[in-house]
C-alpha cells in the first residue's frame, strides 16, 4: 500500500487500490484418476517409467474450474534435459528454452490418454446397453 502510493506521488499521479477476492479455486488432482494416469503413462514420458509428484504451489490455474466439476488430473510435462541453454526454466521465465527433441513424448502421452478415454467410454456404453437390455427383459 505504502509503496504504491509513494510511487504514484513521485510521478504526480493518484492511485486507488481495490483488492479483489481470489476467485480461483485450488487445482486438486482426483487421487484415483492420478494413480491410474501415473501407472498407464509413466513409461511413455519418463526414462525410469516413474512420474515425479511436485509440491503444491500457489499458482492460479483456469483448469481448477474444470477439476471442480469433473474428476481431473493436471500435470506438467517437464523437459529439464540438461542441455545448453538449460531447458528447466518455467514457461514465463525470460530464459525459457524449449527442447524440441522431447515433444514427441508429450504427443504420445496425449494420444495415449485420448485412446484410453475412448476405450473406457466404449466399455461404459457397452455395459450400460447390456444393463438396459437386461432391465427391459425383466
Amino acid at each position: 500500500h505504502h509503496v504504491v502510493h509513494t510511487q504514484a506521488a513521485v510521478h504526480g499521479c493518484n492511485v486507488t487500490i481495490t483488492y479483489s477476492p481470489d476467485f480461483y479455486p485450488p487445482t486438486i488432482n482426483d487421487p484415483q484418476l492420478f494413480d491410474d494416469f501415473s501407472k498407464s503413462v509413466g513409461a511413455l514420458v519418463a526414462e525410469d517409467g516413474q512420474l515425479t509428484d511436485i509440491e503444491p504451489t500457489m499458482g492460479a490455474e483456469d483448469f481448477s474450474f474444470v477439476a471442480e466439476s469433473i474428476p481431473s488430473t493436471f500435470f506438467l510435462l517437464g523437459q529439464g534435459s540438461g542441455m545448453d541453454p538449460p531447458t528447466n526454466y518455467g514457461l514465463h521465465h525470460p530464459n525459457f528454452a524449449l527442447d524440441e527433441s522431447v515433444m514427441h513424448r508429450g504427443v504420445e502421452l496425449h494420444v495415449n490418454l485420448a485412446l484410453r478415454g475412448l476405450v473406457k467410454l466404449a466399455m461404459d456404453l457397452e455395459s450400460s446397453s447390456a444393463d438396459e437390455s437386461t432391465a427391459s427383459e425383466l
